[in-house]
């Protein structure tokens, strides 16, 4: 945001002024973002569901499901994932989705968590169902 705002001080700025700068920070284009969350006006339901088997010696095997709908197949979403260990939650990662789809995935932690979810934090725009 400083380098829009020093860079588009007194100037009048366009939405894709401020697309170039935020794809000059990340590195890579962010036509998809844009064309879902500022020129698009879709809203992705999430249903996430998952599991925790005890694998011994305090390793835990997670297995979730995540279905994305309500949006065109051309949606895409990297979808953060959770965990919470010891009354402290932290994002482990993100999983990809495109349009109406559905991810089914399992991964091995070394503690066990006492909550997987996709909105710890409540700020996705969605409609989530955990």
């Amino acid at each position: 945001m400083r380098d829009f705002t020093s860079t588009y001080a007194g100037k009048n700025a366009s939405t894709a002024d401020f697309q170039h700068i935020v794809e000059k920070h990340v590195g890579q284009p962010m036509d998809w973002f844009f064309n879902e969350w500022v020129y698009g006006n879709q809203t992705p339901s999430y249903d996430f569901s998952y599991q925790l088997q005890d694998e011994g010696s305090g390793k835990t095997t997670v297995s979730f499901k995540l279905t994305q709908s309500s949006v065109s197949d051309s949606f895409q979403m990297g979808v953060p994932l959770y965990v919470t260990y010891q009354g402290k939650t932290g994002r482990i990662g993100f999983v990809q989705m495109k349009g109406s789809s559905t991810r089914n995935a399992r991964f091995q932690l070394p503690f066990h968590p006492s909550n997987i979810s996709i909105d710890a934090e409540r700020n996705l725009l969605a409609v989530v169902h955990e």
